[in-house]
């Protein structure tokens, strides 16, 4: 059984969509949480950014 890493991305102002794409091609690792101050951003950014995959 191969284990996965869970990243959690802090911030999700203009360059974590650039952290949240690398974050998504890497094998092995999935994107598991976003958080902002924010909560419209970081709800936005859950519904584009994370992949179906996410926990």
């Amino acid at each position: 059984m191969r284990k996965r890493l869970g990243i959690g991305v802090v911030g999700c102002g203009r360059i974590s969509e650039f952290h949240i794409a690398a974050i998504n091609k890497i094998e092995d690792v999935v994107l598991v949480a976003v958080a902002d101050i924010d909560e419209k951003r970081a709800k936005e950014t859950t519904k584009n950014m994370l992949p179906k995959n996410a926990i």
